[in-house]
């Protein structure tokens, strides 16, 4: 009966791999919740953006979430740190950026 215990164990961490979702910024407002209160990694103020994989190849899809959050309040995201194993089970990464002002544009050009 359990001649297959150790193949299926072997291959658990294969078949989780295929599951992975894609990156999602963890922030709903509050008039957007549902009665039951769910924690919350992101506030208005810092996107916090759930992902699975590698980091460094979701660089500019990150950073997009990220500035697409902020952009909100007119405001543009800044890379703060990354946690691991901080979000959901199929997105267990998150990376968090604050919204900060955008910078001023040099002297000599106009705003965009």
């Amino acid at each position: 009966m359990f001649r297959f215990a150790p193949a299926l164990v072997l291959a658990l961490p294969l078949l989780a791999g295929g599951c992975a979702s894609e990156p999602f910024v963890d922030y709903v407002q509050i008039r957007e919740r549902s009665t039951v209160a769910l924690p919350m990694r992101g506030t208005a103020t810092i996107a916090a953006v759930c992902y699975s994989g590698n980091e460094a190849a979701q660089a500019k899809t990150l950073q997009a979430l990220a500035d697409a959050h902020c952009a909100k309040d007119n405001k543009k995201a800044r890379y703060h740190l990354t946690e691991r194993y901080g979000c959901t089970w199929l997105a267990p990464h998150v990376a968090f950026f604050t919204c900060v002002e955008p910078a001023p544009p040099p002297p000599g050009e106009a705003p965009s």
